[in-house]
């Protein structure tokens, strides 16, 4: 991603010469480039002024993929325009459609299924609760979290804020909504897999991890969910192993006290850690 930086005083979002001749032809750099949100209206001023020159500046720089607010029309119409005019020459257009579909669906849901961590496998160690039987008759999905893309890409989709905060702006860090609620409203009629889906680590009360059958953290999944379904239902064994620390409590960040509720490191496979 090309960040809201510049370099010797130019805008990095119209750098050809950073974007394209070091970057991909020096460095071989053969996925894609993506702007900020809203980086390229700072390449006039005031900022989105001239977008059609905006486009024109960050797309022949070397950025495949632009990130836009609300004026995404006004963005194609443009570069359309900037296309026929031969402004942007189509080879470019082809290079940037080339490297976005390199980047197959099938590798997201990979990348997915092996970033899963699964925290908790049945109440009793000897019982694991994973994985789910696929022919099982019924299976309650709760949550709004189950069928909401926006949630489940986090921030910086639809709206610049995210659509969903995941405890980034609560001091509290507690799972957002009535998450907790619904775990604890249903726990006590049918087995409970939780599947947190948040961009880091949230705090685990002690009460609400006894509820669960099974725990596990699946981050930020974006669009390929479906790579979740792949491990709990035994397809693939879980390859996830925790980067940070998670912490018991919020007192404790940062996180450097011994005794945490997960170490680094940690992540179990089906029947054993």
């Amino acid at each position: 991603m090309a960040s809201y930086n510049s370099w010797n005083g130019d805008r990095v979002h119209g750098h050809r010469f950073l974007l394209t001749e070091i970057l991909k032809d020096k460095l071989g750099f053969k996925v894609i480039l993506i702007s900020d949100w809203e980086g390229i209206d700072q390449l006039c001023e005031p900022e989105g002024s001239d977008y059609r020159l905006c486009i024109s500046l960050t797309i022949n720089a070397g950025i495949d993929m632009v990130m836009v607010h609300f004026r995404y029309e006004k963005f194609i119409e443009e570069l359309i325009y900037l296309v026929e005019s031969r402004e942007i020459p189509m080879s470019r257009i082809d290079d940037a459609i080339a490297r976005i579909l390199r980047l197959h669906r099938d590798l997201a849901r990979e990348a997915v299924r092996k970033s899963l961590v699964l925290l908790k496998n049945g109440k009793d160690p000897m019982k694991p609760f994973l994985p789910l039987e696929r022919n099982a008759n019924r299976i309650l999905v709760a949550e709004t979290h189950a069928d909401d893309l926006g949630n489940q890409c986090g921030g910086w989709t639809a709206t610049r804020q995210a659509p969903y905060a995941l405890g980034a702006y609560s001091s509290e860090l507690m799972i957002p909504f009535n998450g907790m609620d619904v775990i604890s409203s249903i726990a006590d009629r049918i087995p409970v897999l939780a599947i947190l889906i948040s961009g880091r680590t949230l705090v685990l009360e002690p009460w609400l991890l006894e509820m669960m059958d099974a725990l596990l953290a699946a981050w930020l999944p974006g669009t390929e969910g479906e790579g979740i379904v792949d491990a709990i239902f035994g397809d693939f064994d879980f390859e996830g192993r925790l980067r940070v620390t998670w912490f018991k409590r919020v007192e404790l960040l940062p996180m450097h006290a011994a005794d945490p509720l997960y170490p680094l490191g940690f992540g179990m496979t089906f029947n054993k850690e």
